[in-house]
């Protein structure tokens, strides 16, 4: 199978899973095409009706295969990373837009990119960074574009809306549908980390099954070694300096490392690691120094402006870090609401067993301050967790992705399927990466099953649409309440 070294740019922070990740070929390419971005002025706050502040919100349109007036909308929501355009051409997005007609708005998520309300990023700054803002901002979006449908196109303001979200934005899509699902009648939620949790250790038990027993003992042999070399005061110095990491903290420096290797795994390209790993173990070569060239070799080139530096909890810790590499904001989302921290597995682990919830804590305190830690039980009560109510909701996993356990693996019901790809290198988000003639045959079935569930919805909301006249407009949708007070902070 052919694992073009470019695509390693798909190996970025931990849960990422956007199609158009920094520096990837594709979005050079689309950059290259000037695909020309729309700016929305947002609310800061939605929930403060007295704030009238605002920033611009990035988004784009692909009108290629609309067919106006009232084709369908495809709202691709966007994760923790700058958004450089449209899906098109060759992906899933693509490829369902042009066999429906559907129009293509793609949102850039608050405080990535270039929808920047703040470029200070003080906690008085950062508080406006969460999911319930981010659901409002969609929400805007959608009544904007549906008013511009209606002027630009004759459109009468009943387009069927569907979400598409990979990882944390497959999340978003699944809780756009819950908390409004007159506005999106379906979500395709791929690989959607919906159980909020301050110590995930699924990640690294996974990791194991993923990567096979001769890698997963390579991995966890340079883990350990490395732990004594950092636990001997004459010999720290030089085995951070291996890594080109001198002024990391230790628990800092053993986080970057365990997403060094992981990261290859989430993305399904697991040889790229094990290769290196399982040679060194075999050959009784210093498996500490094999990790530490293929970090500096692969892993470093794919991180953003910041580099190994984003995983300094001290250099996150100054408010007037650069906004671009995205470190502090992430991180922020971390510590404030979701947690996800990927911790060593309490058996066996791959990683580190000193990666655990205490090490992130501390992190997050020496960040943030004092207090600042998620309250997931809260978050999951608000939201549902993995056995949200939701219908019209497609749950698609890779059977290698270390995220699929924060998850739904299992059909909650026959309008909310859950599908699990079980295919080799079928990691996260794979249902939503390029179409390839040589995709196996398990992800040509989901993808066809998922565009079928696509199909029926925009059925049933063809079904159900009755002429209106004049724009829905968002305060105007039928649900309990308004909209702020379905979104609500927990």
């Amino acid at each position: 199978m052919r694992r073009p070294l470019l695509l390693l740019t798909w190996l970025a922070r931990a849960a990422r899973c956007n199609m158009l990740p920094p520096r990837s070929a594709a979005a050079l390419a689309l950059r290259a095409q000037a695909q020309p971005a729309h700016w929305f002025s947002q609310r800061l706050d939605h929930f403060n009706a007295n704030d009238t502040r605002s920033f611009d919100q990035r988004f784009y349109m692909d009108e290629t295969h609309f067919r106006a007036p009232d084709g369908p909308v495809f709202l691709y929501v966007s994760g923790e990373a700058p958004l450089y355009g449209a899906p098109g051409a060759g992906s899933l997005l693509g490829e369902l837009a042009a066999q429906h007609g559907a129009l293509i708005v793609a949102v850039e998520h608050r405080y990535y990119g270039d929808s920047l309300p703040f470029t200070y990023l003080d906690l008085d700054n950062l508080a406006y960074l969460n999911t319930g803002q981010a659901l409002l901002d969609l929400a805007a979006i959608h009544a904007f574009v549906t008013a511009q449908m209606r002027a630009s196109h004759g459109a009468s303001g009943r387009n069927a809306w569907i979400a598409f979200g990979g990882s944390y934005a497959g999340a978003l899509a699944t809780w756009m549908r819950l908390k409004f699902p007159a506005l999106v009648h379906g979500a395709v939620a791929s690989s959607a980390t919906l159980d909020a949790m301050p110590s995930y250790t699924g990640f690294d038990a996974q990791l194991r099954l993923t990567v096979g027993p001769a890698c997963a003992d390579a991995l966890s042999r340079a883990a350990r070694e490395l732990d004594s070399l950092l636990a001997q005061p004459a010999r720290r110095a030089a085995a951070k300096a291996a890594f080109g990491a001198e002024a990391l903290r230790d628990g800092d420096l053993r986080l970057l490392l365990a997403d060094a290797h992981s990261m290859a795994v989430q993305y399904g390209y697991k040889e790229l690691i094990c290769g290196p790993m399982e040679a060194a173990a075999r050959e009784g070569r210093d498996v500490v120094a094999a990790l530490a060239n293929y970090t500096s070799s692969f892993f470093y080139p794919t991180l953003e402006q910041g580099g190994a530096r984003e995983y300094s909890a001290e250099y996150l810790a100054g408010v007037n870090v650069d906004p671009a590499t995205t470190g502090r904001q992430w991180r922020y989302q971390q510590c404030a609401e979701l947690g996800w921290f990927a911790n060593a597995a309490p058996t066996n682990p791959v990683r580190s067993p000193l990666l655990t919830e205490a090490y992130q804590r501390e992190a997050c305190e020496l960040i943030f301050g004092k207090g600042v830690w998620p309250d997931t039980a809260s978050v999951n009560r608000h939201y549902g967790g993995r056995t949200p109510a939701v219908t019209n909701v497609f749950f698609s996993h890779g059977v290698e992705d270390p995220w699929q356990h924060a998850g739904v693996r299992q059909s909650l019901s026959a309008t909310a399927p859950a599908r699990v790809a079980e295919c080799a290198g079928c990691s996260h988000c794979v249902d939503l990466r390029h179409i390839t003639e040589d995709d196996p045959p398990q992800l040509k079935a989901l993808r066809a099953e998922l565009g079928q569930h696509v199909r029926w919805w925009l059925e049933e909301a063809a079904a159900l649409r009755r002429p209106r006249a004049g724009v829905v407009a968002v305060d105007a949708v039928p649900w309990r309440g308004s909209l702020q007070e379905v979104a609500a902070p927990y």
